[in-house]
């Protein structure tokens, strides 16, 4: 199972509009970073499977960015600007079932019962039965709340977590390798607390978590996301393989990222172990590959 992290960003992108901070100005690839997305891609002997978490508003250029020539299905983590509104761009996946030229019968498209309905809400047109032109993404609207959903060879199950004051879900995304054991990637964006509740499920259903993606917005606390200190800790409470950090802002470039992640778990004994024994944890860039065991 492969996961290419599309975009790291927060909601403004980075570079930001107007800025010309040291990191809105770097010439490093690793400091540009769109909206957050993600795809997830998994190839075995009962066939390929790709899906999407999050449509941004650059989810177009990132399709065409990384070769995306297919989706059976899409996750939206919540209904916030910067990671839903590309959903239009969903139109040319929804045209045909994947591999084949039979016209498709709706994209499924999972989230919890809020979004869904806000979706319906904010995108009245994608909904309405038009007999002339085209023009819109054909969607099947599907909950992602109280059972797995399931991508080919990928299971999905919805992480609940708190972001100020909405909901949102993070994705625990597993598959079973060859030799019958159980490996997952944990992606958890938009958050500043991950429920107890949703600790317990990640340790139970998540076998070998080999990466944990998780929101660090910046070293200064914020009242809506994680900082890096409190992604590190949640991350060592995890106990991943790998940490990345993502859905940085412009504070600091990808190098002083680095460098901080660096020296902060050299530093606290609480998160030592994030870099040793083989586990490693950095920050994310735009275009980062993650493979599972």
């Amino acid at each position: 199972m492969r996961c290419t992290l599309l975009g790291t960003g927060t909601s403004h992108g980075i570079p930001v509009i107007g800025c010309s901070c040291g990191t809105c100005t770097s010439c490093d690839p690793k400091d540009k970073r769109t909206r957050t997305s993600a795809l997830f891609e998994c190839c075995s002997a009962q066939g390929n499977a790709a899906f999407v978490i999050d449509t941004g508003p650059e989810f177009r250029i990132q399709a065409l960015t990384y070769g995306i020539t297919r989706l059976d299905a899409v996750f939206i983590t919540h209904d916030h600007a910067d990671h839903l509104h590309g959903i239009d761009d969903l139109r040319v996946f929804s045209c045909c079932k994947p591999g084949t030229a039979q016209p498709h019968t709706g994209l499924p498209l999972y989230s919890n019962a809020q979004v869904l309905e806000s979706i319906r809400t904010r995108f009245p047109y994608i909904f309405k039965d038009i007999k002339t032109g085209g023009g819109r993404p054909q969607l099947q609207l599907c909950s992602i709340e109280g059972k797995p959903a399931a991508v080919g060879p990928m299971t999905v199950r919805a992480v609940p977590l708190v972001h100020g004051n909405a909901r949102t879900t993070g994705c625990l995304v597993s598959h079973t390798a060859p030799d019958g054991s159980l490996h997952s990637i944990a992606y958890l964006t938009d958050c500043k607390t991950i429920p107890e509740s949703s600790y317990e499920l990640l340790a139970r259903y998540g076998g070998s978590i080999d990466h944990l993606v998780i929101d660090a917005l910046r070293v200064r606390p914020h009242g809506t996301h994680l900082s890096f200190e409190e992604a590190l800790l949640c991350a060592a409470r995890i106990g991943a393989v790998h940490t990345w950090l993502f859905h940085i802002c412009h504070d600091m470039r990808h190098a002083q990222i680095m460098q901080y992640v660096s020296d902060i778990c050299q530093k606290k004994p609480e998160l030592r172990a994030l870099t040793e024994n083989g586990r490693t944890a950095a920050p994310a860039y735009d275009g980062l590959q993650l493979e599972t065991c």
